[in-house]
């Protein structure tokens, strides 16, 4: 499933400082994703991995086969992706394209903006251009990978 436009993920901070969670952040953040608007939310159950795609693997050292089975899973959770608007915004955002316009209308993005132009409302937000790099990499990365995949396959 891909997460929903959440202001409150991630925390904000860089990926270098550690960071430690205060006590019931956690049911707080699940609480706020709850009832924060959603926009468009696509959950899907992908084709089991069976036994015998397993077994191909067999043969591997321990460490290759645990890479390959998270390749197999990759392999499906992107096949499963929808993109949405936002997707598509965020990454021609994050590259400085306009590669995608066809796939959103400029009040889509002018939403999508506004929505960004949020994050400064947040007191533990430290570095906010950090974090809205953050945020459209989140958003845009299931484009890159879903053309990654797409052009592996030869479509």
């Amino acid at each position: 499933m891909q997460r929903p436009f959440s202001l409150l993920h991630p925390r904000g901070r860089p990926r270098a400082e550690k960071y430690i969670k205060k006590p019931g952040e956690d049911l707080t953040s699940i609480i706020t994703g709850i009832v924060q608007p959603k926009g468009q939310v696509h959950f899907a159950i992908g084709r089991p991995i069976t036994h015998s795609e397993l077994m191909q693997f067999n043969d591997c050292t321990n460490t290759d086969y645990h890479r390959q089975v998270a390749q197999l899973l990759d392999e499906r959770i992107i096949a499963a992706y929808k993109l949405t608007p936002n997707n598509y915004i965020a990454h021609d955002m994050l590259y400085g394209q306009r590669r995608y316009e066809n796939r959103y209308t400029s009040e889509q993005k002018q939403a999508f903006i506004a929505h960004l132009q949020q994050l400064h409302r947040y007191d533990y937000v430290d570095d906010p251009e950090a974090l809205l790099n953050i945020f459209l990499g989140i958003y845009a990365n299931p484009v890159t990978n879903k053309e990654s995949a797409l052009s592996a396959s030869g479509q």
